[in-house]
């Protein structure tokens, strides 16, 4: 359900002020808004409307932050959050404006203003509620901060603790008692927590004004942080009496705003492992393609035959590594083709043997008759990889890893493991280790994006739910478990195929079919063109080239009767291939044409090719694999 909002931006730039409206709307806030820029402007709004929050920019032509809390703080609405959202700001200016009174500040380009806005609400909401309480009732007041899950506390001039609230003792271990009378330095905190404590209630008690810190704090588990809100709470005659301490755990808030900046910069190396993959794509193209010209002439006698294979191999090994950063930038889909499991164990075993350590023994049981998976080869591998690298840091001692494939048949004899496995055959992969284990509480969350049982900075909390993502993907299921001190499981269910007959491997090797009509190959890059024309004139088709899809439509408009078909390139310079594709059609509805991508079918080549293109090639595409396609095209009536 949507919020309403009164929020005052001290802002000069228009669209800067709608970017923060936007986000608020997005959080879920319906916003009610005014946009100042002077010091005459802010008091009037000040006048005329009673505002949640202020959020205002650091520096502008006429006015800046500080001005602006400091006419909050005359007109008395210190209480109303102010947050500072700077295009940029150094430190020391940053610690002056918290100093002067300022909330809390953020930068622009951080995800950090909606969880700070819903932050300084939420604790202006509590302290109004706190202090409405004060007022009508001890009792009242009482039963809402004792049932409250911050740690709420009142200190006396000395520092020392007048009430604490049973909250607590989840977070300490000690009982509310025990604090009562005496200060935090008196309670053996460590003076690196105490002193940021003493300072900030001797600044509540010399201003009169709130103040809060956020504190590190050192527990058996490790390092928490804690939110400290301090308020002046004031006795009949006006003065000062006691200071109200507020103290929430906002770990998991702060690791959680972490996470999604480290998850903007990985989307923005995945947009560029995108295009480093379509250029590399490119070049793959030239070594694939002249290797198998140049294997048309060789028989397997001849001494580079074997040679030239080999460079075929690596050169369609290192399409599927482009494939890998194409799918790790969500440009494609899942690829799913036939596949023996144990060829996959196989092709990364001397990867995954150099990647463990020589104190870890890797024992794999393979079965030689395994069924086939319909299943993504490069997601599968990097399934295998996440899970032997989880095992690997379960053993920082040493230890055994075992994998392990296998045919099983779930049915009323052999119930699955849980209801979601279907009745039918399946290959099972089980990857276990002799690591350190889990407990029940640490299970539930193994496959939770971001979460992860490592120190900061070992681990980011992606590898397991990407290892869930991918089998999902394929169609299986997983299933982890794990004891502690006891080792870890995961046991994979991929649904089974039939196996592939064998006679495929030689029916590739058949003399491919060429022809004699005449194609358009419209590509950018000139090797790539060239490549085109030799595989086909090769074959004896004819050929017209172009460098785009300017000269493309040029060309086409005046030889469109002599053209019988046209291979299109979909990312080019100038006229995109989307575009080019269009005014193809529009000179000739009847034009067959082909797109080449190194993009799959089920990525953005989809909806091109659904504008009118009559089938897909695949970049890096071999000679047998494009002279086949445009036969096929060709002589589809």
């Amino acid at each position: 359900m949507s919020t309403a909002l009164r929020v005052l931006i001290v802002e000069d730039s228009e669209s800067d002020a709608e970017l923060i409206i936007r986000d608020l709307q997005r959080a879920g806030y319906v916003p009610i808004y005014e946009r100042v820029q002077t010091a005459a402007e802010m008091k009037s709004a000040l006048e005329r409307e009673d505002w949640a929050i202020v959020i205002a920019d650091y520096s502008l032509p006429q006015f800046d932050a500080f001005a602006a809390l400091k006419i909050l703080q005359e007109n008395g609405r210190d209480d109303i959050p102010f947050i500072v959202a700077a295009g940029t700001m150094e430190e020391d200016a940053a610690e002056a404006m918290m100093k002067a009174g300022a909330h809390d500040y953020v930068m622009k380009d951080e995800a950090r203003l909606i969880p700070a806005v819903q932050r300084e609400l939420e604790v202006r909401r509590k302290y109004k509620q706190a202090e409405q309480a004060f007022h009508q009732s001890e009792q009242n007041y009482r039963s809402l901060v004792e049932n409250s899950t911050d740690i709420i506390m009142r200190f006396d001039k000395e520092k020392r603790h007048l009430f604490v609230n049973p909250s607590v003792k989840g977070v300490l271990s000690l009982d509310p008692e025990d604090f009562i009378g005496k200060s935090h330095r008196e309670l053996g905190f460590p003076s690196d927590e105490y002193i940021h404590w003493e300072r900030a209630i001797q600044r509540v008690f010399e201003t009169g004004k709130p103040f809060d810190i956020v504190l590190q704090s050192k527990r058996e588990k490790g390092y928490v942080t804690i939110d400290l809100r301090f308020y002046p709470e004031f006795s009949e005659d006006g003065k000062i009496g006691t200071v109200l301490g507020i103290a929430r755990d906002v770990t998991k808030e702060r690791f959680t705003e972490a996470q999604l900046s480290h998850a903007q910069k990985m989307e923005a190396i995945g947009t560029l492992a995108g295009g480093i993959a379509h250029d590399f794509n490119n070049l793959l193209q030239a070594i694939l393609g002249y290797g198998e010209i140049i294997l048309l002439n060789k028989n397997e006698n001849d001494r580079d035959f074997e040679k030239l294979q080999h460079i075929i191999k690596a050169a369609k090994r290192g399409s599927e590594l482009t494939s890998q950063l194409l799918t790790f930038s969500r440009k494609v889909g899942s690829k799913l083709q036939p596949l023996a499991l144990n060829h996959i164990i196989e092709n990364i075993q001397t990867m995954m043997d150099r990647t463990i350590p020589k104190m870890i023994n890797i024992d794999y049981r393979l079965s030689p008759n395994l069924l086939n998976i319909n299943a993504d080869a490069s997601q599968m591998e990097q399934v295998l990889i996440d899970l032997v690298v989880n095992a690997r840091d379960a053993m920082p001692r040493g230890g055994t890893l075992t994998i392990t494939t296998e045919n099983v048949i779930v049915n009323e004899d052999n119930p699955p493991p849980y209801p979601e496995i279907t009745q039918g055959e399946y290959v099972q992969l089980t990857v276990s280790d002799t690591g350190h284990g889990m407990d029940i509480d640490t299970l539930q969350y193994i496959f939770d994006p971001f979460f992860t049982t490592k120190e900061l900075g070992k681990g980011t909390g992606l590898g397991l739910s990407t290892v869930y993502g991918n089998v999902k993907n394929n169609h299986g299921h997983i299933i982890c478990y794990s004891e502690l001190n006891r080792g870890t499981t995961f046991k994979i269910f991929l649904p089974a195929i039939e196996l592939l007959e064998k006679p495929l491997e030689k029916a590739a090797m058949e003399k491919p079919q060429g022809g004699t009509e005449t194609i358009l190959l419209i590509d950018d890059e000139e090797f790539i063109r060239d490549l085109g024309k030799r595989i086909l004139t090769t074959f004896g088709y004819s050929i017209f080239t172009a460098p785009d899809g300017e000269s493309a439509i040029e060309l086409y408009r005046k030889q469109k009767d002599a053209i019988d078909m046209i291979i299109l390139d979909l990312i080019m310079p100038g006229m995109g291939g989307r575009e080019c594709i269009l005014k193809l059609l529009d000179i000739n509805p009847q034009a067959r044409i082909v797109i080449a991508s190194g993009h799959t079918i089920d990525g953005p080549v989809k909806d091109v090719v659904n504008l009118g293109a009559r089938d897909f090639i695949h970049k890096p595409y071999g000679l047998r694999q494009m002279l086949k396609v445009v036969r096929k095209v060709l002589d589809k009536e």
